[in-house]
């Protein structure tokens, strides 16, 4: 699976390591590109603002849909292999659990974006570690349980 577009920025095969490994590296790439990139961000509100208008919003609104829909794929297809792996629980919603997350890495951009004094990657690594805890699979039973 290739991520952001026709050139990948992130081959996900490529990462390797568990699934949990990946998932902190694919949120610490995002992150830390949009942080590196700060100056550009009201640009991008004005983008989102201009989307608004009747004449661009069918178009933008697409583009949008695109971006969050492969976005959320990526992270999916992620989990997915966790679960296969049995790194993750297998009563996770892949889905669903993706777009949760999506949306908690664009709310964790936005307060980035309001308060320079806020910790983009300190709590990009506090969510992921919390998120990632969230599907993990049940610990299984040891087979010699000990004398008590």
């Amino acid at each position: 699976m290739e991520v952001f577009g026709q050139e990948p920025m992130v081959r996900l095969s490529a990462l390797g390591g568990s699934a949990a490994d990946r998932l902190r590296a694919m949120a610490r790439a995002g992150m830390d590109t949009w942080g590196q990139e700060s100056e550009i961000f009201p640009l991008v509100m004005e983008f989102w603002a201009a989307s608004r208008t009747p004449e661009f919003e069918g178009r933008f609104k697409e583009a949008f849909r695109q971006a969050y829909a492969l976005f959320r794929s990526a992270l999916g297809a992620v989990i997915a292999d966790g679960i296969s792996r049995g790194e993750f629980s297998s009563q996770v919603d892949v889905k669903r659990v993706a777009a949760a997350c999506v949306g908690a890495m664009d709310a964790i951009l936005l307060q980035a974006w309001f308060d320079p004094a806020f910790q983009l990657m300190e709590t990009t690594e506090g969510f992921m570690d919390v998120f990632i805890g969230g599907l993990a699979a049940p610990a299984k039973p040891s087979p010699h349980p000990e004398a008590g």
